[in-house]
């Protein structure tokens, strides 16, 4: 599981939001279940990942947000010289942030 301690040290009053956004999009495609949401299989474009923070929240245990992703999908030979397609994907992730180690479990959220 990935920690993300930083996002950890800004809850409630820091500037949490811009943090977990920040540590999300350095976790990279891979780390994130962005596959669910690739609507013809092609890879993800790592640097197309944005991320909107759409909740957030807190209980004894753990910190929870829920987040909007944007993200491009690739899509090979589908233009007349084979060249590269993005196409345009969003999906909500649901992030749960353990308070006492900063472990981090990323889930889908199917619409």
């Amino acid at each position: 599981m990935p920690k993300l301690t930083s996002t950890l040290s800004q809850w409630p009053d820091g500037d949490f939001s811009a943090t977990l956004k920040k540590e999300l999009k350095s976790l990279g495609a891979d780390a994130l279940p962005l596959r669910q949401a690739a609507t013809v299989g092609g890879p993800v474009d790592p640097d197309s990942i944005r991320v909107v923070v759409l909740d957030s929240g807190e209980n004894d245990a753990s910190i929870h947000a829920n987040v909007g992703v944007f993200f491009d999908e690739i899509l090979w030979g589908c233009s007349c010289g084979d060249d590269p397609v993005p196409q345009q994907n969003y999906c909500r992730l649901r992030v749960a942030i353990r308070k006492t180690d900063a472990e981090a479990n990323i889930s889908y959220l199917p619409d």
